[in-house]
């Protein structure tokens, strides 16, 4: 999770009343994972979620070593979905990542530089778990500030079960970002923000950095639909 300082306001105890755990192995939950990054001497993780049958979408940054600024060797990678305690709904070795055009990695990023902040994560076998829909482009045109946002990740503080916000708003927007009141942490970068569309939680956005004081920056899904459409690496 990227902390980017602010100077807005912020009611942090509002927030974490707003958080709960979710104890669940049925959709879409089952496609909400943690993708996991094994180094020599340590484990991090993000959150990230099933959009086809090998494809994860997730926060760019998250696969970056924060330390080197390098990219995590892709054998290091894992994405374990549905992660319930001791159990998972299933587990593959990644095969490759793919960006968006611009994406240039940052210790230290600018809001504007978050638009790009989302990777696809193609996976080296599919996984039997029902993949989360992805909004349409009209239902995402009428997201506003009265739209309820439900936002879900793997944090650290709870790493083995999903925690949700389940009413967080859209303040506005920035450069086609989303500025949002959703809560979250470390761990969390990567994870879903679902808009109920038809009766269904759809993803709507990734989210990508914490703003101090301030809230949260997701990524709305206009921004990455081509990486929702990759199922497969580049050739050689």
């Amino acid at each position: 999770m990227i902390l980017i300082f602010s100077q807005y306001p912020h009611t942090a105890n509002a927030d974490e009343a707003r958080i709960r755990i979710v104890d669940s192995d049925q959709p879409p939950w089952t496609a909400v994972g943690r993708l996991n990054m094994a180094g020599h001497d340590r484990l991090s993780m993000c959150t990230g979620v099933l959009v086809g049958p090998k494809t994860v979408i997730t926060a760019a940054h998250c696969l970056f070593d924060g330390r080197s600024g390098y990219p995590h060797p892709v054998n290091d990678l894992r994405f374990v979905t549905g992660v319930r305690r001791d159990q998972n709904a299933g587990v593959a070795e990644v095969d490759c990542a793919l960006f968006l055009p611009g994406f240039t990695y940052a210790r230290k990023p600018s809001v504007r530089d978050t638009r790009w902040d989302i990777a696809a994560v193609i996976l080296k076998h599919p996984l039997p778990v029902l993949p989360v829909p992805v909004i349409r482009t009209s239902a995402l045109a009428r997201v506003g500030g009265e739209t309820r946002l439900r936002a879900a990740g793997y944090r650290r503080s709870r790493k083995f079960l999903p925690t949700l916000d389940g009413d967080c708003r859209l303040l506005w927007t920035r450069d086609g970002i989303w500025i949002t009141s959703c809560a979250t942490e470390s761990g969390a970068s990567g994870g879903p923000v679902f808009v109920e569309d038809d009766g269904i939680w759809k993803l709507a956005a990734i989210m990508s950095a914490r703003l101090n004081r301030a809230g949260s920056i997701a990524v709305p899904r206009g921004i990455w639909s081509d990486l929702v459409r990759s199922d497969a690496c580049p050739g050689p």
